[in-house]
């Protein structure tokens, strides 16, 4: 009981810290700005477009094309990451194991840096792992949802260039 509480705890302030550093950030950097301004396209909202830019990211910011918003939805979108590693690691190695990665994951620099901002990375890894994890358990209808999330991760950071060279 008290274990689970402290999981609980650990995942609660995960959260705010990623919500801290979601806007600690005065400004949108390139990337994140450009599939903000998809998502405005996407809403409806004439802005500058990216043809190049994976779409379901922008697709889920035009639910509320506000900048607050992106960064509020990176914040969440971390803990749900936080959050499925713990699990697929659980399912896998078992308890101990997974709050250790979990916490390997949140004291990883590079992972506090992108959890503030608001790119596509995030959400493809969450696509990602959860992928994985209906992957690894038993069932057609888990392959079905494993297939759909990979469908998504790759959705979500799919990069296309133009350039044949």
């Amino acid at each position: 009981m008290i274990e689970k509480f402290y999981h609980h705890a650990f995942f609660g302030a995960a959260f705010f810290v990623f919500l801290y550093l979601s806007f600690t950030y005065n400004i949108l950097l390139w990337d994140a700005a450009a599939f903000f301004c998809n998502a405005r396209v996407f809403a409806g909202i004439p802005s500058y477009f990216e043809w190049s830019r994976a779409p379901l990211w922008p697709i889920i910011l035009s639910l509320w094309p506000d900048e607050t918003f992106a960064r509020f939805l990176s914040a969440v979108f971390s803990t749900f990451l936080l959050i499925a590693v713990y699990i697929l690691t659980r399912e896998i190695f078992g308890k101990d194991s997974a709050f250790f990665a979990a916490l390997l994951l949140f004291f990883n620099p590079l992972f506090l840096f992108w959890s503030g901002a608001a790119y596509s990375d995030v959400p493809a890894i969450l696509f990602l792992t959860l992928s994985l994890l209906f992957l690894i358990k038993d069932g057609k209808l888990n392959l079905y949802f494993s297939m759909l999330f990979f469908i998504m991760a790759f959705l979500t950071c799919l990069l296309y260039t133009s350039d044949a060279a």
